[in-house]
């Protein structure tokens, strides 16, 4: 009986889905915000940043007191939503095309012939 009741539900709500058509197309865009809204976005650049920042206190800036060396390359840069915002989308489309194996410059370097195309 619970089983019969559960397929009809079942397909009442096929049966909607079918029945409404909607005249909105959703873009890449729009299907990426349905998962990561600009609040968790911004959620997730505030926490990267402070785990950086205590990362860096805590494990960078000791060895670089102790060999009185300055390196530009190892003070952290503060990251911001739009670059947040890249990185998924470059993990993202590193996925779909199957470029795992491609080295790291390579996949941020915008100047390549067969670099696919931005949706952000």
């Amino acid at each position: 009986m619970v089983e019969r009741l559960a397929q009809q539900q079942y397909r009442r709500a096929i049966g909607s889905i079918r029945a409404s058509r909607s005249i909105y197309t959703m873009t890449i865009l729009d299907a990426f915000k349905l998962f990561f809204t600009n609040e968790m976005l911004e959620l997730i650049v505030l926490h990267t940043n402070l785990y950086a920042k205590r990362y860096y206190d805590k494990k960078i800036r000791p060895r670089h007191n102790s060999n009185n060396i300055r390196s530009d390359s190892h003070f952290w840069k503060p990251v911001d939503r739009i670059e947040l915002e890249s990185f998924i989308e470059l993990l993202i489309q590193s996925g779909v095309h199957r470029s795992n194996h491609e080295l790291l410059n390579d996949l941020w370097d915008i100047r390549q012939k067969n670099c696919s195309c931005r949706f952000f």
